[in-house]
């Protein structure tokens, strides 16, 4: 079975060929800011390569199967009921479907697991916050796509600038912490210069101590967030990923807060992704499958 499979997050649209769990043909191309770029990407991926059997998109924000809505509205200013799998559709007559980006991975990280298990939250930390939840062996997206939607609980840590307004609207969000961009909003502010992501992870490596500040905080406002699903849950595995989540510093500080809980019993196993940045596609490769196989038989 060759399927396209596509991940569209608030920076970059990544994209392959899947079969049977591989991939090839791997693409990148920026996330366009205006709609007419954006389909443009779109019509290129899907139509390009033929005796494809189906396109499976995993997309940041949450799904009904048929529009994507974002809970932060800065990430793709159009995403307000964007009508995807129609968009989609124009350029193909093979099924799409389309699922979180976040909940798409926390599947391919579930197949991937080594040994059996009844249980999965992933957690990706890249330019938001977002994870995906699976319980009793099966993906939870919820009757509005919001199952493991994390990036938008309220967190115990404040971010060391004090900005807790969120772009969802609320306040105090994990997300205005621990994602890409309130890293690039609280380092730019304590270095009084534009710095992004990548440039606080590299300062810290250094041994900046401002950057290693702002990514322990970072860390602890996610291990208690881990901490409190572990006890509402009694999670057997937690996986991190996304393009912050992938540091291994990131990781590093994640587990020594966590470790660091009174409460002995909350200790768990936080491990990276195994499938790294392609965890989304790899995913959403395997529930589109999964879904054909269904249906023919």
């Amino acid at each position: 079975m060759r399927l396209r499979v596509i991940d569209i997050g608030g920076t970059k649209i990544s994209s392959a060929i899947w079969s049977d769990g591989v991939l090839s043909e791997k693409v990148r191309h920026p996330t366009a800011k205006d709609v007419a770029g954006f389909e443009l990407t779109l019509h290129d991926l899907v139509s390009r390569t033929p005796d494809l059997q189906g396109v499976a998109v995993a997309a940041t924000g949450f799904t009904d199967g048929h529009t994507m809505r974002s809970v932060n509205r800065e990430m793709i200013a159009f995403w307000d009921r964007y009508p995807l799998r129609a968009t989609l559709q124009k350029s193909t007559a093979i099924p799409v479907i389309l699922i979180n980006d976040a909940q798409a991975a926390a599947w391919g990280e579930y197949v991937a697991l080594k040994e059996p298990s009844d249980d999965l939250l992933f957690i990706t930390l890249s330019t938001g916050v977002g994870g995906g939840l699976i319980l009793n062996g099966q993906l939870r997206s919820g009757k509005r796509g919001l199952g493991g939607h994390i990036g938008h609980i309220r967190s115990v840590v404040e971010p060391i600038d004090g900005q807790q307004h969120c772009s969802c609207g609320q306040w105090g969000c994990i997300e205005t912490v621990a994602s890409g961009v309130a890293l690039e909003r609280q380092a730019s502010k304590i270095r009084k210069q534009q710095t992004n992501a990548a440039a606080v992870h590299a300062l810290a490596d250094t041994g900046d101590e401002a950057m290693c500040a702002l990514l322990k905080n970072a860390a602890d406002a996610v291990a208690a967030l881990v901490l409190q699903l572990s006890v509402t849950l009694d999670l057997q595995h937690i996986v991190i990923g996304g393009g912050v989540g992938l540091s291994p510093l990131t990781a590093k500080l994640l587990s020594e807060a966590v470790d660091a809980s009174p409460l002995q019993l909350l200790k768990v196993d936080i491990k990276r992704a195994q499938l790294g940045h392609d965890a989304g596609l790899v995913g959403a490769g395997y529930l589109l499958a999964k879904r054909l196989t269904a249906t023919s038989t």
